[in-house]
């Protein structure tokens, strides 16, 4: 039969009590050992704390008995019953303390790092929808209730408990993007393009107080994807670089990611890729890198060290976002799946885009959004696959019924937002929801 964590706890303590005297139980005149005998079982019935694991305990109970051997042998017999007594059973009672106060710790402070490998969704929810126009950089802010986000170009605030939006004006930037909160929440970087070239910008949380912190010397670069070092001091961003095509357009010559050094305006490449993300102690960052296979492009998180040194694939997926306790990086995977269409010369390739976690040190992986196949949509194109008699063999390309992308975590490491698009042609189908996580 189990125990409940207060019968475990009594259970620790009395093994301890076995070997009271009962008269000094029974002796009112000794004032002192009957208020530890009050505070123990205080400790019984205390309910507000987590147990210790039964072999913690063990191990404390045989460290404080090789404690008191190694000290009583080594110390002159004392002549004083109460305070042998005393000194005999102070040392369990403060250890059991100890124990009891590191476990309430955890309890009054639920944001300290608890060691997980796997994080899991308990919850998913619909926090907004946000109509035909997609979004971008969604930030849930430390009240766990406002959100920071780009929609129409411009810069958003949503906060829960008062749903109207509320957006930054232009003024004379023709687009607001990207914006990024400072780890105090009083400054928003964000890129911003008005007459010249697209750089990063910071204006205070209000909106007022607009400055320039950086801005391309040459009109086919562009910054964006501003993130904050956890100390405020630096600004990691992207530098995109486009070239003119020959008919008409302009194609992504490369990706760089840099810092600015805020006060100082100091610039320094890192690394060729883009979406950086630091890790809670300003050590690493985790970025995307794009891999070309043949035609295709291939996402990949890798993490490096904050100047750029020892860069390490991580995984397959794009837009990383490290945790606040620097133990798992989430991010968007899209999966494609085959599938093979009974007595048809047909494939059905199908590409769903989900968030996942990654445990940094681990690899161990975790899907924390599940796309699924548009039902109807799949039929569709089994009915007009060809037969099997046919010499034509086709690939039909289906989307899941919805694709997540840039998750981002809650200051408390409780929670992910992220923005939803559910792949319809009318109707609200951009949305910002939220993932509720369990560690395990």
């Amino acid at each position: 039969m189990s125990l409940s964590k207060e019968e475990r706890l009594s259970q620790y303590i009395d093994k301890w009590n076995q070997q009271i005297d009962k008269s000094n139980r029974e002796n009112p005149d000794n004032q002192e050992w009957n208020e530890l005998l009050d505070t123990v079982d205080l400790i019984k019935i205390s309910s507000i704390v987590e147990m210790p694991a039964p072999d913690f305990q063990e191990k404390v109970r045989q460290r404080i008995t090789e404690e008191i051997a190694e000290k009583q042998s080594k110390i002159l017999p004392i002549k004083s019953h109460k305070k042998s007594t005393l000194k005999k059973y102070l040392f369990p009672l403060v250890a059991a303390g100890v124990v009891l106060l590191s476990m309430s710790l955890q309890n009054l402070f639920p944001n300290d790092k608890a060691e997980a490998e796997q994080i899991r969704a308990v919850k998913e929810e619909q926090l907004v929808s946000l109509g035909i126009t997609k979004v971008n950089n969604p930030m849930l802010l430390s009240d766990g209730k406002t959100i920071v986000f780009e929609k129409d170009e411009k810069i958003v605030t949503w906060n829960e408990e008062n749903p109207l939006m509320k957006d930054f004006p232009l003024n004379s930037f023709q687009y607001m993007r990207s914006p990024a909160m400072s780890p105090n929440e009083k400054t928003i970087a964000f890129s911003g393009y008005k007459t010249k070239n697209a750089g990063i910008w910071l204006m205070d949380q209000d909106g007022s107080n607009v400055r320039e912190l950086a801005a391309p010397s040459s009109p086919d670069e562009y910054y964006d994807h501003s993130a904050w070092s956890p100390d405020g001091k630096k600004i990691a961003f992207v530098k995109l670089r486009y070239t003119a095509n020959n008919s008409h357009g302009f194609t992504q010559a490369s990706e760089e990611i840099w810092t600015i050094d805020i006060n100082s305006g100091k610039l320094t490449k890192i690394t060729n890729g883009s979406e950086p993300s630091w890790s809670p102690d300003g050590q690493r960052i985790a970025y995307t890198k794009t891999r070309t296979v043949g035609e295709t492009m291939e996402k990949e998180v890798w993490i490096m060290n904050a100047n750029g040194a020892n860069p390490k694939k991580l995984t397959d997926g794009m837009e990383p976002n490290w945790s606040p306790d620097g133990q798992f990086i989430t991010f968007a995977k899209i999966t494609t799946k085959h599938q093979k269409v009974d007595k048809q010369k047909a494939e059905i390739v199908v590409s769903l885009r989900e968030i996942w976690a990654i445990h940094v040190e681990s690899k161990r992986e975790s899907k924390l959004s599940e796309s699924r196949i548009n039902e109807e949509e799949l039929n569709k194109m089994i009915s007009s696959a060809p037969s099997e008699t046919s010499d034509l063999p086709l690939s039909f390309v289906v989307s899941g019924e919805y694709d997540d992308s840039q998750p981002s975590w809650s200051k408390d490491g409780k929670s992910i937002v992220f923005v939803r698009d559910t792949n319809e042609e009318k109707g609200n189908h951009f949305s910002l929801m939220k993932i509720t996580l369990k560690y395990e």
